[in-house]
């Protein structure tokens, strides 16, 4: 019964965004930097996704490479970067940083 329900949501998700939904098999989680990144390009969106329990985490993109995204984080340069994320998404690479 829950396959069939889930069956039901993905054929409606399907038909109402077309080619602009994205299946992946991966599970994204806010766990790590990289986890993060990836779910900014999964939504093509930068934002703070949380799950750094209340330490510094910068985002940052670019449409001209991945460095370039980490160099856009927030506190880059400033703080001690611990854990570091990129993922290329629709309109370029997102990255996540996470510092001391």
């Amino acid at each position: 019964m829950r396959c069939l329900i889930a069956l039901i949501c993905y054929l409606i998700c399907i038909i109402s965004y077309g080619n602009d939904i994205i299946i992946s098999p991966k599970i994204f989680n806010n766990t790590t930097a990289q986890g993060v990144a990836d779910i900014q390009a999964q939504r093509n969106m930068m934002g703070h996704i949380g799950g750094n329990k209340g330490k510094s985490e910068g985002v940052g993109f670019s449409r001209i490479s991945s460095k370039d995204a980490i160099s856009n984080c927030c506190y880059w340069g400033q703080m001690t970067p611990v854990d570091i994320g990129v993922s290329k998404g629709k309109y370029g690479w997102y990255a996540c940083v996470r510092y001391k």
